[in-house]
């Protein structure tokens, strides 16, 4: 991994200065992986047409050395930078690691390790309609017998005030000592509007993933989940320095466990109505 971040750094050199923002992002109450109403670099992660309005950026996100999953919270080095060639723009990121596939893979098997070493390779194009494309994979051998990794697929699209994205789950798999999990394709869709200081949004998740024993093959359970939310955000400038956010949705999620004899274990329905507040302000000129 340190070869990739030199790499990294080596390319991104004639970029503009670097900065973090993820912490940005998580301040004001907005997930790591970007904002539906936030404009931020990290909105490539959610829709890759993003790159475009980054143009010549260099991202470093200080944390612990090495490389691994923030499963737990704990931030980890990560960087990359986008860069433009020709009417394209196009990035290159390692080492974020994908909120889906981690809590997924890693949940219900007997120490299953979790995917690492993430790359990430967006480009994208300007137009009449704005498109963006990324392909993401992560691997991680653990030892000789406890592997994972997965491949994810990202799409976007802007047109005027009007943008959809989504996260296409490919292929996924934990194997532990014991268990194994194998992700089935898994959805993640997202559309926002803009309203001069007012962005509404939408999203919709949908994945499963089955368990299965090592030693005998037969699955021990299947796991389903399905959310979706509806939303809006408000970005106002109150002064040239300051900047105040708020955003306010109404979220559904469902959790299904199905043991192997096709029985429903545990069901799980969660409603929620997040309220966030936040402020921006311009420390040092």
């Amino acid at each position: 991994m340190k070869n990739y971040l030199t790499l990294v750094l080596a390319v991104a050199v004639v970029s503009s200065p670097a900065y973090a923002s993820r912490a940005r992002l998580e301040a004001l109450g907005e997930g790591k992986n970007g904002s539906y109403y936030i404009d931020d670099a990290r909105n490539m992660f959610l829709n890759p047409a993003s790159i475009a309005k980054n143009k010549k950026k260099l991202m470093l996100e200080l944390g612990q050395s090495g490389s691994g999953t923030d499963a737990a919270g704990a931030g980890l080095t990560q960087g990359g930078f986008i860069n433009t060639f020709g009417d394209f723009t196009y990035a290159l990121y390692l080492n974020n690691t994908s909120d889906t596939a981690t809590n997924s893979l890693s949940a219900g098997g007997a120490g299953n390790p979790a995917p690492q070493n993430a790359i990430e390779l967006a480009v994208a194009g300007e137009g009449s309609v704005n498109w963006g494309l990324s392909v993401v994979r992560a691997a991680n051998q653990a030892s000789a017998t406890t592997n994972a990794s997965y491949w994810e697929a990202r799409f976007g699209l802007d047109k005027d005030a009007m943008a959809l994205f989504g996260t296409v789950g490919l292929y996924g798999n934990s194997k532990g000592a014991v268990l194994e999990n194998k992700a089935k394709l898994s959805l993640d869709l997202g559309a926002t509007y803009k309203m001069d200081s007012m962005t509404t949004f939408a999203k919709f998740h949908t994945g499963s993933m089955d368990t299965v024993v090592n030693a005998t093959g037969a699955t021990a359970n299947t796991v389903k989940s399905t959310s979706f939310g509806i939303g809006a955000g408000w970005n106002k400038e109150m002064t040239k320095s300051t900047h105040m956010f708020t955003r306010v949705e109404a979220d559904y999620s469902n959790l299904n466990y199905v043991n192997g004899a096709g029985v429903e274990t545990t069901h799980t329905t969660v409603y929620n109505i997040p309220v966030v507040l936040g402020a921006e302000a311009q420390a040092l000129s």
